[in-house]
């Protein structure tokens, strides 16, 4: 920079010279405007991450020198109609922080993919189903579904009443989350012993389904015709 030459006339020497220097230079007398105009216009759309548009808000609200007290009630007003729909009027709770509240709103978002996850298995599994029956030609009616087909939408209904109950998706008990369940470890276990065990009975299954070794030729049967004679 030329204006920290010693050979410069006006050569800056000290920080707060610097400083305003640099100031004078960059700055942009629209900035704040502008941030306003951009903060005004952020919007979160259905499929965005929320831990993402989260951070973006909480930078443009800094930009905008919005007060903290009221982050909650502007997330809420830029949230999608099902999240507000879910989170109803938490962002009027006092007792409740803007880091709790974008907690909830993140845990909405893995229920909703979730949801949307389990749809899509459900819709390859009744794909896969009639491309079967189709192909075989037999004409015959489908099967009925079997018990617990509605399992998916059972266990989503499920989880959102607790989260609407504020329990935890675990033990199902009040005061803390999934992430900081005191059962966690147990819930682990079991849930690695389960799958274990299934992973088990496959492998048992497969091997009872592969053809039996032929046995070895022997001289029984040359010695059977020698009695018989």
């Amino acid at each position: 920079m030329p204006y920290l030459r010693e050979t410069h006339p006006d050569q800056l020497t000290t920080y707060s010279g610097l400083m305003t220097h640099l100031w004078r230079q960059y700055h942009d007398p629209n900035q704040e405007e502008n941030a306003l105009i951009n903060f005004t216009k952020l919007k979160m759309k259905d499929n965005d991450n929320f831990d993402f548009f989260k951070n973006k808000f909480v930078r443009m609200a800094g930009e905008c020198q919005r007060p903290k007290t009221e982050w909650k009630r502007e997330l809420f007003q830029r949230l999608p109609a099902e999240y507000k729909k879910q989170m109803g009027a938490k962002h009027r709770d006092p007792s409740i922080s803007f880091e709790s509240y974008c907690v909830d709103c993140s845990v909405l978002k893995t229920i909703a993919d979730e949801a949307k996850a389990a749809s899509r298995s459900s819709n390859n599994k009744g794909n896969n189903k009639n491309s079967g029956a189709g192909s075989g030609g037999s004409g015959s009616a489908p099967k009925p579904a079997a018990a617990g087909g509605n399992r998916p939408t059972a266990d989503r209904e499920e989880t959102t009443r607790l989260f609407n109950d504020g329990r935890c998706f675990l033990c199902k008990e009040r005061g803390h989350t999934k992430r900081d369940c005191p059962e966690k470890e147990r819930y682990d276990r079991e849930r690695r012993d389960r799958v274990a065990a299934v992973v088990d009975r496959h492998l048992a299954h497969e091997g009872r389904g592969q053809p039996a070794a032929a046995a070895p030729a022997t001289d029984a049967a040359p010695a059977a015709n020698d009695q018989g004679n």
